[in-house]
Order: structure tokens, then C-alpha cells, then sequence
């Protein structure tokens, strides 16, 4: 009974064996030899009977792909009547027409072989490249994409403010030479949209470079141009896609243009970039867009420092405490951001102080950092700054004015540039040559018109001047309503570092006009010559009355 039982178990696991070849699909369909793009609207597939038997009425169906409002419509292939055992017959699949514009990418749907108890499937590809009318011209090829980056991630994984660069190498494979080349990138966010111009490029031509002609195929086919910019502490953190195109811009895009390249390996038109946000806790805040409100400073000059802060960390910060530091220039003043700085967010803060009179000559770093992981229970920041962020500030002209030991260093001329009358505006301009044998800064100021003018202002207190070179500077004085009319003194000065040069100015002030007199020199001429002309239009319509009495 036993040896029964076990060989209806043999025979009833050979059936399933069976069985389950039979239902083993007797097609299969081989992959597309060329994606779908809008310059390539058809692709060709190798359909194939496995089977040891003929196979009849084989037919096929495609669906369309939508996105959003756009649309690629398929033509169905045409059914197979028979199709012979082991045998092969080729599949075209092609688009009768695209509706909408397409974000940039890749989009799928599935062709269906369907036989007699056997089917098989391939996945069709739509794609819509960088060009704007697909790859056209078939010259321009790009060669070689190379991505170097200096910062924390490397080539497909940025963190905020690394430093990047990428070459791009573009060759003719044509019989004739292809003029005024652009190469430009894009990058495109997972919404489709070119994000490029976010980027901080330090290359002026920014993401789209003139690159030039290039000859026909042969000994000068090719160029190289290179992109060089940082990632913004600003840019979300997800994951873009990565492009390239070169196209003749003599010719025009929609004529000669590549956007697809074996570097690029998402089907060749895209590398996938994933941006993270910074996850070491002594990175999480940034110093961006430094602002000085001079390039040089000198001694009781009042300076501006403006700074944006970035939450470029994985985390959100409560508060943070920004510190501005210099132990030279007596510095250590502290700004608090306390409203929630959180994960992308910015804020910007401004340090305002004075050089002091005794700061020294030369290039003073000064130094930002930054805490933040605050404690409320506490009142304690947990965590600070790893890295400094230092800025220079250039101070001249603060060390003691002497009388220079070896020769002059400049010559000051001074012009009246306007009337001298009390209680009105006085424009002095004054002529400042180096006369030094090397290129010098001056710090140029006035003085001793205290008791009789106030300094509006001076055109340019800083000025660097090569030897023999000049530079005019305009000083604007009000002079007291009671000054009185006489000879009145200024002395301008220029110093360059422990030397100073003067020019005294003498000027002959006048009082203000009075009465009658008065009206004419403060600038009522035309009001007079009016009323003039009204007091002898009134004698003569008197003399007139008169002689019409008389008759």
C-alpha cells in the first residue's frame, strides 16, 4: 500500500512539473535598440517564438503615456498572423503624435505580445532631452563629461556649499566645421524644473558658455570648456538631474544640437545628483554674502558689516548667538537670532563699529562664528562653530602724521569752485598728485575751519594713486550765517601711512547782501527784472492817462 501511495506522490510532482512548463511563456520580446525622444518617433523590437511549435494570431497593445496634460499616442503594431516555431519577426513601435510640452526626463509604458496561452512584454521609453527639439544634426557629440568635486560630497552627492567643477568636452564628427558653439548645463528639480541659475557660478558666462568653432573631423575637432560654481546654502535637498547639450547657435538649436553623453547614466541624458543637508553638528550654520560697507577703513571711520545666516544642518535651530570678533580692533560684540531658525531658513544680521584711533596699518581678519543648540531650561548654547568665517578689512592712515624725512610724496592744488558768502554752500576742489616713486594709498581729510564752516562732505576720503597719477577730490563747506567778511583759512591734508602732506587754503568770505541788494545776490534776479518791467509798464499806462486827460 505504502509503495502505491509514493508512486502516485512520483507521478503527481512530475504532472506538476509539467504543468508548469506548459505555462511557460513561448515568446519574448528583445530590448528596444533606441529610446523614443521628439527627433526619434519610432524604435524597432525582435519578437521571438521560443516554442517548438507554431504560433498563431499574435497581437500587440500599448498604452498611452500622460502626464498631466501631456500625452505621447501610440500606433498599435500590427498583429502577426503566424508566427513559426523558434522563429522571429521584428516590432516597430512608434508615436503617432505628442501633445503638451514634456518636462525634462524619462517616461515608460509597457508594449504586450499576446499568443495563444503565451505573452511577453517590454518597457517603452519616452524621452524628453535637454535640446529643445531633440538631437539634430548628428555632428556634435559630447565626448566627455568630468566632475570634480572640492567640497564635502563628491561627484553625485553635493552637500551645500561644496565647490564644484565640471568639464565638458564637445567634438565634431562631421565633414564640416560647426560654428559659435554653446555648451550649457542644466539641472532639473524633481517638479521639472531648470534650477540652473540657482547655482553660484564664479565663470561669467555662468551656465551657458560661448565656446567657439570647431573644425570638421580631423586635428582640431574638439574643445573643452569648464564650469565652475558652489552649491547655494539655500538649495533644497533632493534629487536633480544633471545635463548637458552643445549646440551651433550660427546655425541654430533646432538644427545642430547633442544632449546625450555615456557619463550621463540614466539613459544617457541625465546623471541623478543627490544634495544632502550638512549632518555634522559643527557645520550646521553658514556665512554667506559678507558685506563691508568700505574696502578700506581708517581710524574713527564707521563701519558696516552685513552677513546672511544659513541653517545649512539636518536639524532645526531655536536660537542662535552670532559672535564678530578682533582683538586688535577691540572687537567682540555678539548679535541673537531668536526667532526659529529652521532647516533652510536664513536670516540676516548686521554688526555696526567704529576703528579705533590707535588701530595699526595694514589687513585685519575679522572673525565670525556662530552657536546654536539651545537650552531653554539652561539658557545655554550647546553647540558652536567648528570653522571660522574670516573677513578682511584693509585699515590705512592711522599711525601719527610726521614731516616726511626723505622728499615729498604729494602735491595738493585747491580751486574755488563756487561763490564764498556767508551762511551759503562753499565748494572747494582739490587736485592730489603722487609724486612718491611707488603706487601709495592716501587718507585725505580737513581742517581748521571749525570757527568758521561746517564739512558737509568730501567726495572721496580714501584714494590709491600710482607714481605721478592724480585723483580730484571735492570738499563741500557751509560757512556760519555770522561769519564775519573777511580772510578765512582750511588746511587740506593727504597721509599715507606715518606721512602726512598739507595745502592751506585761503578764502576771501563775503557777509550775506542786504535790503535791495540782497534780493539779487541770493538768486531773485528774475523776480526783480519782472517787477521792474511792472513798475514801467504802470508809469507809462500813468503818462498815457494823463495825455488822454489833457485832450
Amino acid at each position: 500500500m505504502m509503495n502505491t501511495k509514493k508512486l502516485f506522490s512520483v507521478f503527481a510532482f512530475l504532472a506538476i512539473i509539467v504543468l508548469s512548463l506548459s505555462v511557460v511563456s513561448a515568446l519574448s520580446l528583445g530590448s528596444t535598440s533606441n529610446d523614443l525622444t521628439e527627433s526619434q518617433s519610432s524604435t524597432t523590437l525582435t519578437l521571438t517564438n521560443t516554442n517548438t511549435t507554431d504560433m498563431q494570431n499574435v497581437t500587440f497593445s500599448i498604452s498611452s503615456i500622460i502626464s498631466g496634460s501631456n500625452q505621447v499616442i501610440f500606433n498599435t503594431p500590427a498583429a502577426i498572423s503566424n508566427l513559426a516555431a523558434s522563429g522571429t519577426s521584428p516590432v516597430t513601435v512608434s508615436y503617432s503624435s505628442i501633445i503638451g510640452d514634456f518636462d525634462f526626463g524619462r517616461y515608460d509604458t509597457t508594449l504586450t505580445a499576446t499568443g495563444t496561452s503565451s505573452s511577453a512584454t517590454q518597457t517603452i521609453t519616452f524621452q524628453k532631452g535637454f535640446c529643445e527639439s531633440g538631437e539634430v544634426g548628428g555632428n556634435l557629440s559630447i565626448k566627455d563629461i568630468n566632475i570634480d568635486n572640492t567640497g564635502t560630497g563628491d561627484e553625485d552627492e553635493w552637500f551645500l556649499l561644496d565647490d564644484l567643477e565640471i568639464e565638458v568636452e564637445v567634438e565634431n564628427d562631421g565633414d564640416i566645421d560647426i560654428d559659435e558653439i554653446i555648451i550649457e548645463l542644466g539641472l532639473f528639480n524633481s517638479d521639472g524644473e531648470n534650477i540652473i541659475d540657482d547655482l553660484d557660478f564664479e565663470n561669467d558666462d555662468e551656465e551657458k558658455i560661448d565656446a567657439g568653432d570647431i573644425e570638421e573631423s580631423g586635428e582640431d575637432d574638439e574643445l573643452t570648456e569648464r564650469f565652475i560654481f558652489r552649491v547655494p546654502a539655500d538649495l533644497e535637498d533632493e534629487n536633480y538631474k544633471l545635463t548637458v547639450k552643445a549646440y551651433s547657435d550660427d546655425l541654430g538649436e533646432s538644427v545642430e544640437c547633442t544632449d546625450t553623453a555615456s557619463e550621463l547614466d540614466t539613459n544617457d541624458i541625465y546623471k541623478t545628483i543627490d544634495v544632502e543637508r550638512e549632518d555634522d553638528e559643527g557645520k550646521f550654520i553658514a556665512f554667506e554674502d559678507n558685506k563691508l560697507s568700505v574696502e578700506e577703513a581708517t581710524c574713527g571711520e564707521e563701519i558696516t558689516l552685513d552677513t546672511t545666516i544659513f541653517n545649512i544642518g539636518d536639524e532645526d535651530q531655536d536660537r542662535v548667538r552670532v559672535n564678530l570678533r578682533n582683538t586688535k580692533l577691540g572687537l567682540d560684540m555678539t548679535e541673537e537670532i531668536t526667532s526659529d531658525l529652521d532647516k533652510g531658513d536664513d536670516s540676516d544680521v548686521t554688526f555696526t563699529f567704529t576703528v579705533p584711533n590707535d588701530a595699526e596699518d595694514g589687513t585685519h581678519l575679522l572673525v565670525l562664528t556662530a552657536e546654536y543648540d539651545y537650552k531653554k531650561s539652561s539658557g545655554a548654547y550647546r553647540e558652536s562653530s567648528d570653522e571660522e568665517k574670516r573677513i578682511p578689512l584693509k585699515v590705512i592712515g592711522c599711525g601719527t602724521p610726521s614731516t616726511p624725512t626723505e622728499g615729498r610724496i604729494a602735491t595738493i592744488a585747491a580751486t574755488l569752485e563756487s561763490d564764498a558768502v556767508a551762511g551759503r554752500e562753499l565748494i572747494v576742489k582739490s587736485e592730489i598728485t603722487n609724486i612718491a616713486g611707488s603706487t601709495r594709498s592716501f587718507v585725505v581729510d580737513a581742517t581748521g575751519y571749525d570757527s568758521w564752516a561746517t564739512l558737509e562732505s568730501i567726495s572721496q576720503r580714501l584714494i590709491t594713486l600710482s607714481s605721478g597719477n592724480s585723483r580730484e577730490v571735492t570738499f563741500t563747506f557751509l560757512p556760519n550765517r555770522d561769519a564775519t567778511a573777511e580772510q578765512k583759512t582750511f588746511v587740506i591734508s593727504a597721509q599715507s601711512g606715518e606721512v602726512v602732506e598739507t595745502r592751506e587754503v585761503a578764502v576771501t568770505l563775503e557777509s550775506p547782501a542786504t535790503g535791495f541788494s540782497s534780493l539779487f545776490a541770493g538768486g531773485n534776479t528774475l523776480i526783480w527784472t519782472i517787477g521792474i518791467i511792472n513798475i514801467v509798464l504802470i508809469i507809462l499806462i500813468i503818462i498815457v492817462a494823463v495825455s488822454l486827460a489833457r485832450r
